[in-house]
């Protein structure tokens, strides 16, 4: 690598901050560049690339007994005052310990989308799309009947592409 004139090398798996580390020694060696360094973009690019191992079920604390969840029987997540829920097949909702934005890194996209801030739903629950205000769309699941389900707007193409995927 250093015969090539690299300015550093990452071994797998790639510690942020030795890439970090990299991409300031790269921005001092070539100063006079006008080229900037997105290390978000960077930072996507390797977790893109890696195949992940999607979660295919949640354990449930109820009392003194755990309850096992798998993903399949997930219709969809929500939140509400500041707690995250499963709500399952069976229509009912139980409290989980993670947030909204750790349960979204944890499942397949192909199979959940998160529609906006506050909900994540599956794709085979759903019974109904129809056109609601301002650009959004309103879904209906099989069983889910706490709230609204409303596509937010900056996520209705996104949600659907991932229709058709």
């Amino acid at each position: 690598a250093f015969k090539l004139n690299s300015i550093d090398y990452l071994l797998k798996p790639v510690d942020e901050e030795e890439l970090k580390f990299a991409l300031e020694k790269f921005e001092k060696q070539f100063q006079s560049s006008q080229t900037s360094i997105d290390i978000d973009s960077i930072k996507k690019l390797f977790s893109t690339n890696k195949t992940q191992d999607f979660k295919e079920r949640y354990s449930i604390k109820i009392g003194n007994s755990i309850k096992i969840i798998e993903t399949e029987n997930i219709e969809c997540f929500f939140s509400e005052n500041k707690a995250s829920f499963i709500h399952t097949k069976e229509n009912k909702n139980y409290l989980v310990d993670y947030s909204l934005e750790k349960i979204e890194e944890q499942l397949d996209p192909k199979k959940f989308f998160r529609i906006n801030r506050s909900q994540i739903i599956r794709i085979d629950s759903i019974k109904e799309i129809t056109v609601y205000s301002n650009s959004r769309l309103k879904i209906i699941l099989q069983t889910y009947n706490e709230s609204e389900l409303i596509v937010s707007r900056e996520k209705v193409t996104d949600f659907k592409k991932w229709l058709e995927q």
